[in-house]
């Protein structure tokens, strides 16, 4: 396993700056880097905290998202989008 790919399998999917797609793709979020626990009865997500374009924060369940991880020889990045 590269050190890019053991970085990726960590909470650092959660970081500050990573881009959230809106369902439609017409908007992109940043994240805030602020996760915690989702309270709906028997859900294992997180809630991450978003700021969009427009100064709204949202805090969608990691449930309800979708991971793409881009892993390179030099480097990897990772988007989430809303589904």
């Amino acid at each position: 396993m590269s050190e890019y790919q053991e970085v990726l399998s960590r909470e650092m999917r959660f970081e500050a700056g990573r881009k959230v797609y809106s369902r439609t793709y017409d908007e992109v979020g940043l994240t805030t880097g602020s996760t915690h626990a989702c309270p709906m009865s028997g859900c294992s997500g997180l809630r991450v905290a978003v700021k969009w374009p427009d100064g709204r924060h949202t805090f969608p369940c990691s449930r309800g998202m979708a991971l793409r991880q881009i892993i390179g020889k030099e480097s990897a990045f990772i988007e989430w989008r809303l589904l």
